[in-house]
């Protein structure tokens, strides 16, 4: 009856499964001959995520440091691989989009009609590193 007690560890199995990286998210170029791979945060986020203040208004969930929803789903990094590759991609392959601060979530990802460049906010996770929102454009040939 101890061992009820003692916090246990999954079978390895099942622990490849739940610690296995989160499917990216994937999105096509106006011009089809572009993908745009989305990387995700990992399924299970820190527990520093879950404590962070929360304010409810009328149904809404705000974290009033960043001044937007507190539960907003986001990606932590990009990068355009021709639509010739196989999908999703390995590992390496493709242009990333660079100069992204670190410790930062991506959201709201749109490409321009064109097809050459893409548009997104920044959020920042630390707030006291400027506002919690920018917006950035990077181009789909250079990853800049």
């Amino acid at each position: 009856s101890s061992d009820a007690s003692v916090y246990q560890q999954p079978s390895d199995g099942i622990r490849k499964i739940i610690d296995a990286p989160p499917t990216p998210m994937l999105s096509f170029s106006p011009c089809k001959t572009k993908v745009l791979v989305l990387n995700r945060p990992p399924s299970n986020p820190p527990i520093a995520d879950f404590v962070r203040e929360e304010l409810k208004l009328a149904g809404a969930r705000i974290d009033p440091q960043l001044r937007a929803p507190s539960k907003m789903s986001s990606y932590l990094s990009m990068s355009l691989v021709p639509m010739t590759e196989k999908l999703p991609p390995k590992p390496g392959k493709g242009t990333p989009i660079v100069n992204l601060p670190e410790d930062s979530a991506i959201n709201y990802v749109s490409w321009a009609p064109d097809g050459k460049h893409i548009a997104f906010f920044v959020r920042s996770v630390d707030p006291a590193k400027g506002g919690p929102f920018s917006l950035w454009v990077a181009s789909t040939e250079t990853g800049h």
